[in-house]
């Protein structure tokens, strides 16, 4: 029964994350909107000029994703090609970020690992 929790939970992170990526980010891009709030603030500023897009209830999609995302009860790191950490979740600034520090920008070995240079056996290597 725990296993297939936390399969499903998985399964919901990784579909809202999907969610994200794939629909929110492109056309936030579009409507020139933030597409990720930093931790300080967690309202998303409204575009310069209105687009017919914004109107549709994208800044609510957005604010229940970001919501969404901190729920995730275990740190949920999002990494660019770089492995730099693009976004992270609540539990992960909890776990990894010391006071008023961002994790955004950062890499995953200087986080976890503490060293500049990749890790010998990086697990993201494995998963490109």
């Amino acid at each position: 029964m725990l296993v297939l929790t936390c399969l499903l939970l998985a399964l919901y992170a990784a579909c809202s994350l999907g969610y994200y990526l794939l629909v929110l980010r492109p056309v936030l891009h579009r409507c020139q909107v933030p597409a990720t709030p930093t931790m300080a603030t967690s309202t998303v500023n409204p575009p310069q000029e209105e687009c017919p897009l914004c109107s549709m209830g994208l800044h609510q999609a957005l604010s229940e994703w970001q919501r969404t995302f901190d729920a995730i009860i275990d740190p949920v790191l999002i990494l660019n090609n770089d492995l730099r950490v693009v976004k992270a979740n609540q539990a992960a600034y909890q776990l990894l970020a010391t006071a008023d520090e961002s994790l955004e920008g950062k890499t995953c070995h200087h986080l976890f690992a503490g060293c500049d240079e990749l890790c010998p056996f990086c697990p993201v290597q494995n998963v490109r």
